[in-house]
């Protein structure tokens, strides 16, 4: 990808960023049944963005550690669990 492509920390970039992508992934499920506006969505990420590296850091690391086909394919098996997860969870209603 072009963010890998990025000298000294391209890499790191590329990890941090698809940790947010399947997390965002996982949650949207929730928030689009929940609904919630884009606004609301990026809002609560963004304040909450450590906690989406945390949870997207699984899934990234079997893509990223993994050999591609094995990655993709490991990767695949957990995300159905993961967005279990997330919909399982308590959403804030506060939240902007």
């Amino acid at each position: 990808t072009l963010a890998s492509r990025v000298p000294l920390f391209g890499d790191v970039l590329y990890f941090w960023m698809l940790t947010w992508v399947y997390a965002y992934y996982c949650f949207d499920y929730k928030w689009t049944l929940c609904g919630w506006t884009l606004e609301r969505k990026l809002h609560f990420f963004e304040t909450h963005w450590t906690y989406f590296a945390g949870f997207g850091a699984p899934c990234t690391m079997a893509v990223v550690l993994l050999p591609k086909m094995v990655g993709e394919a490991v990767m695949n098996a957990l995300f159905p669990f993961f967005l279990l997860v997330a919909m399982g969870l308590d959403v804030p209603s506060a939240t902007k």
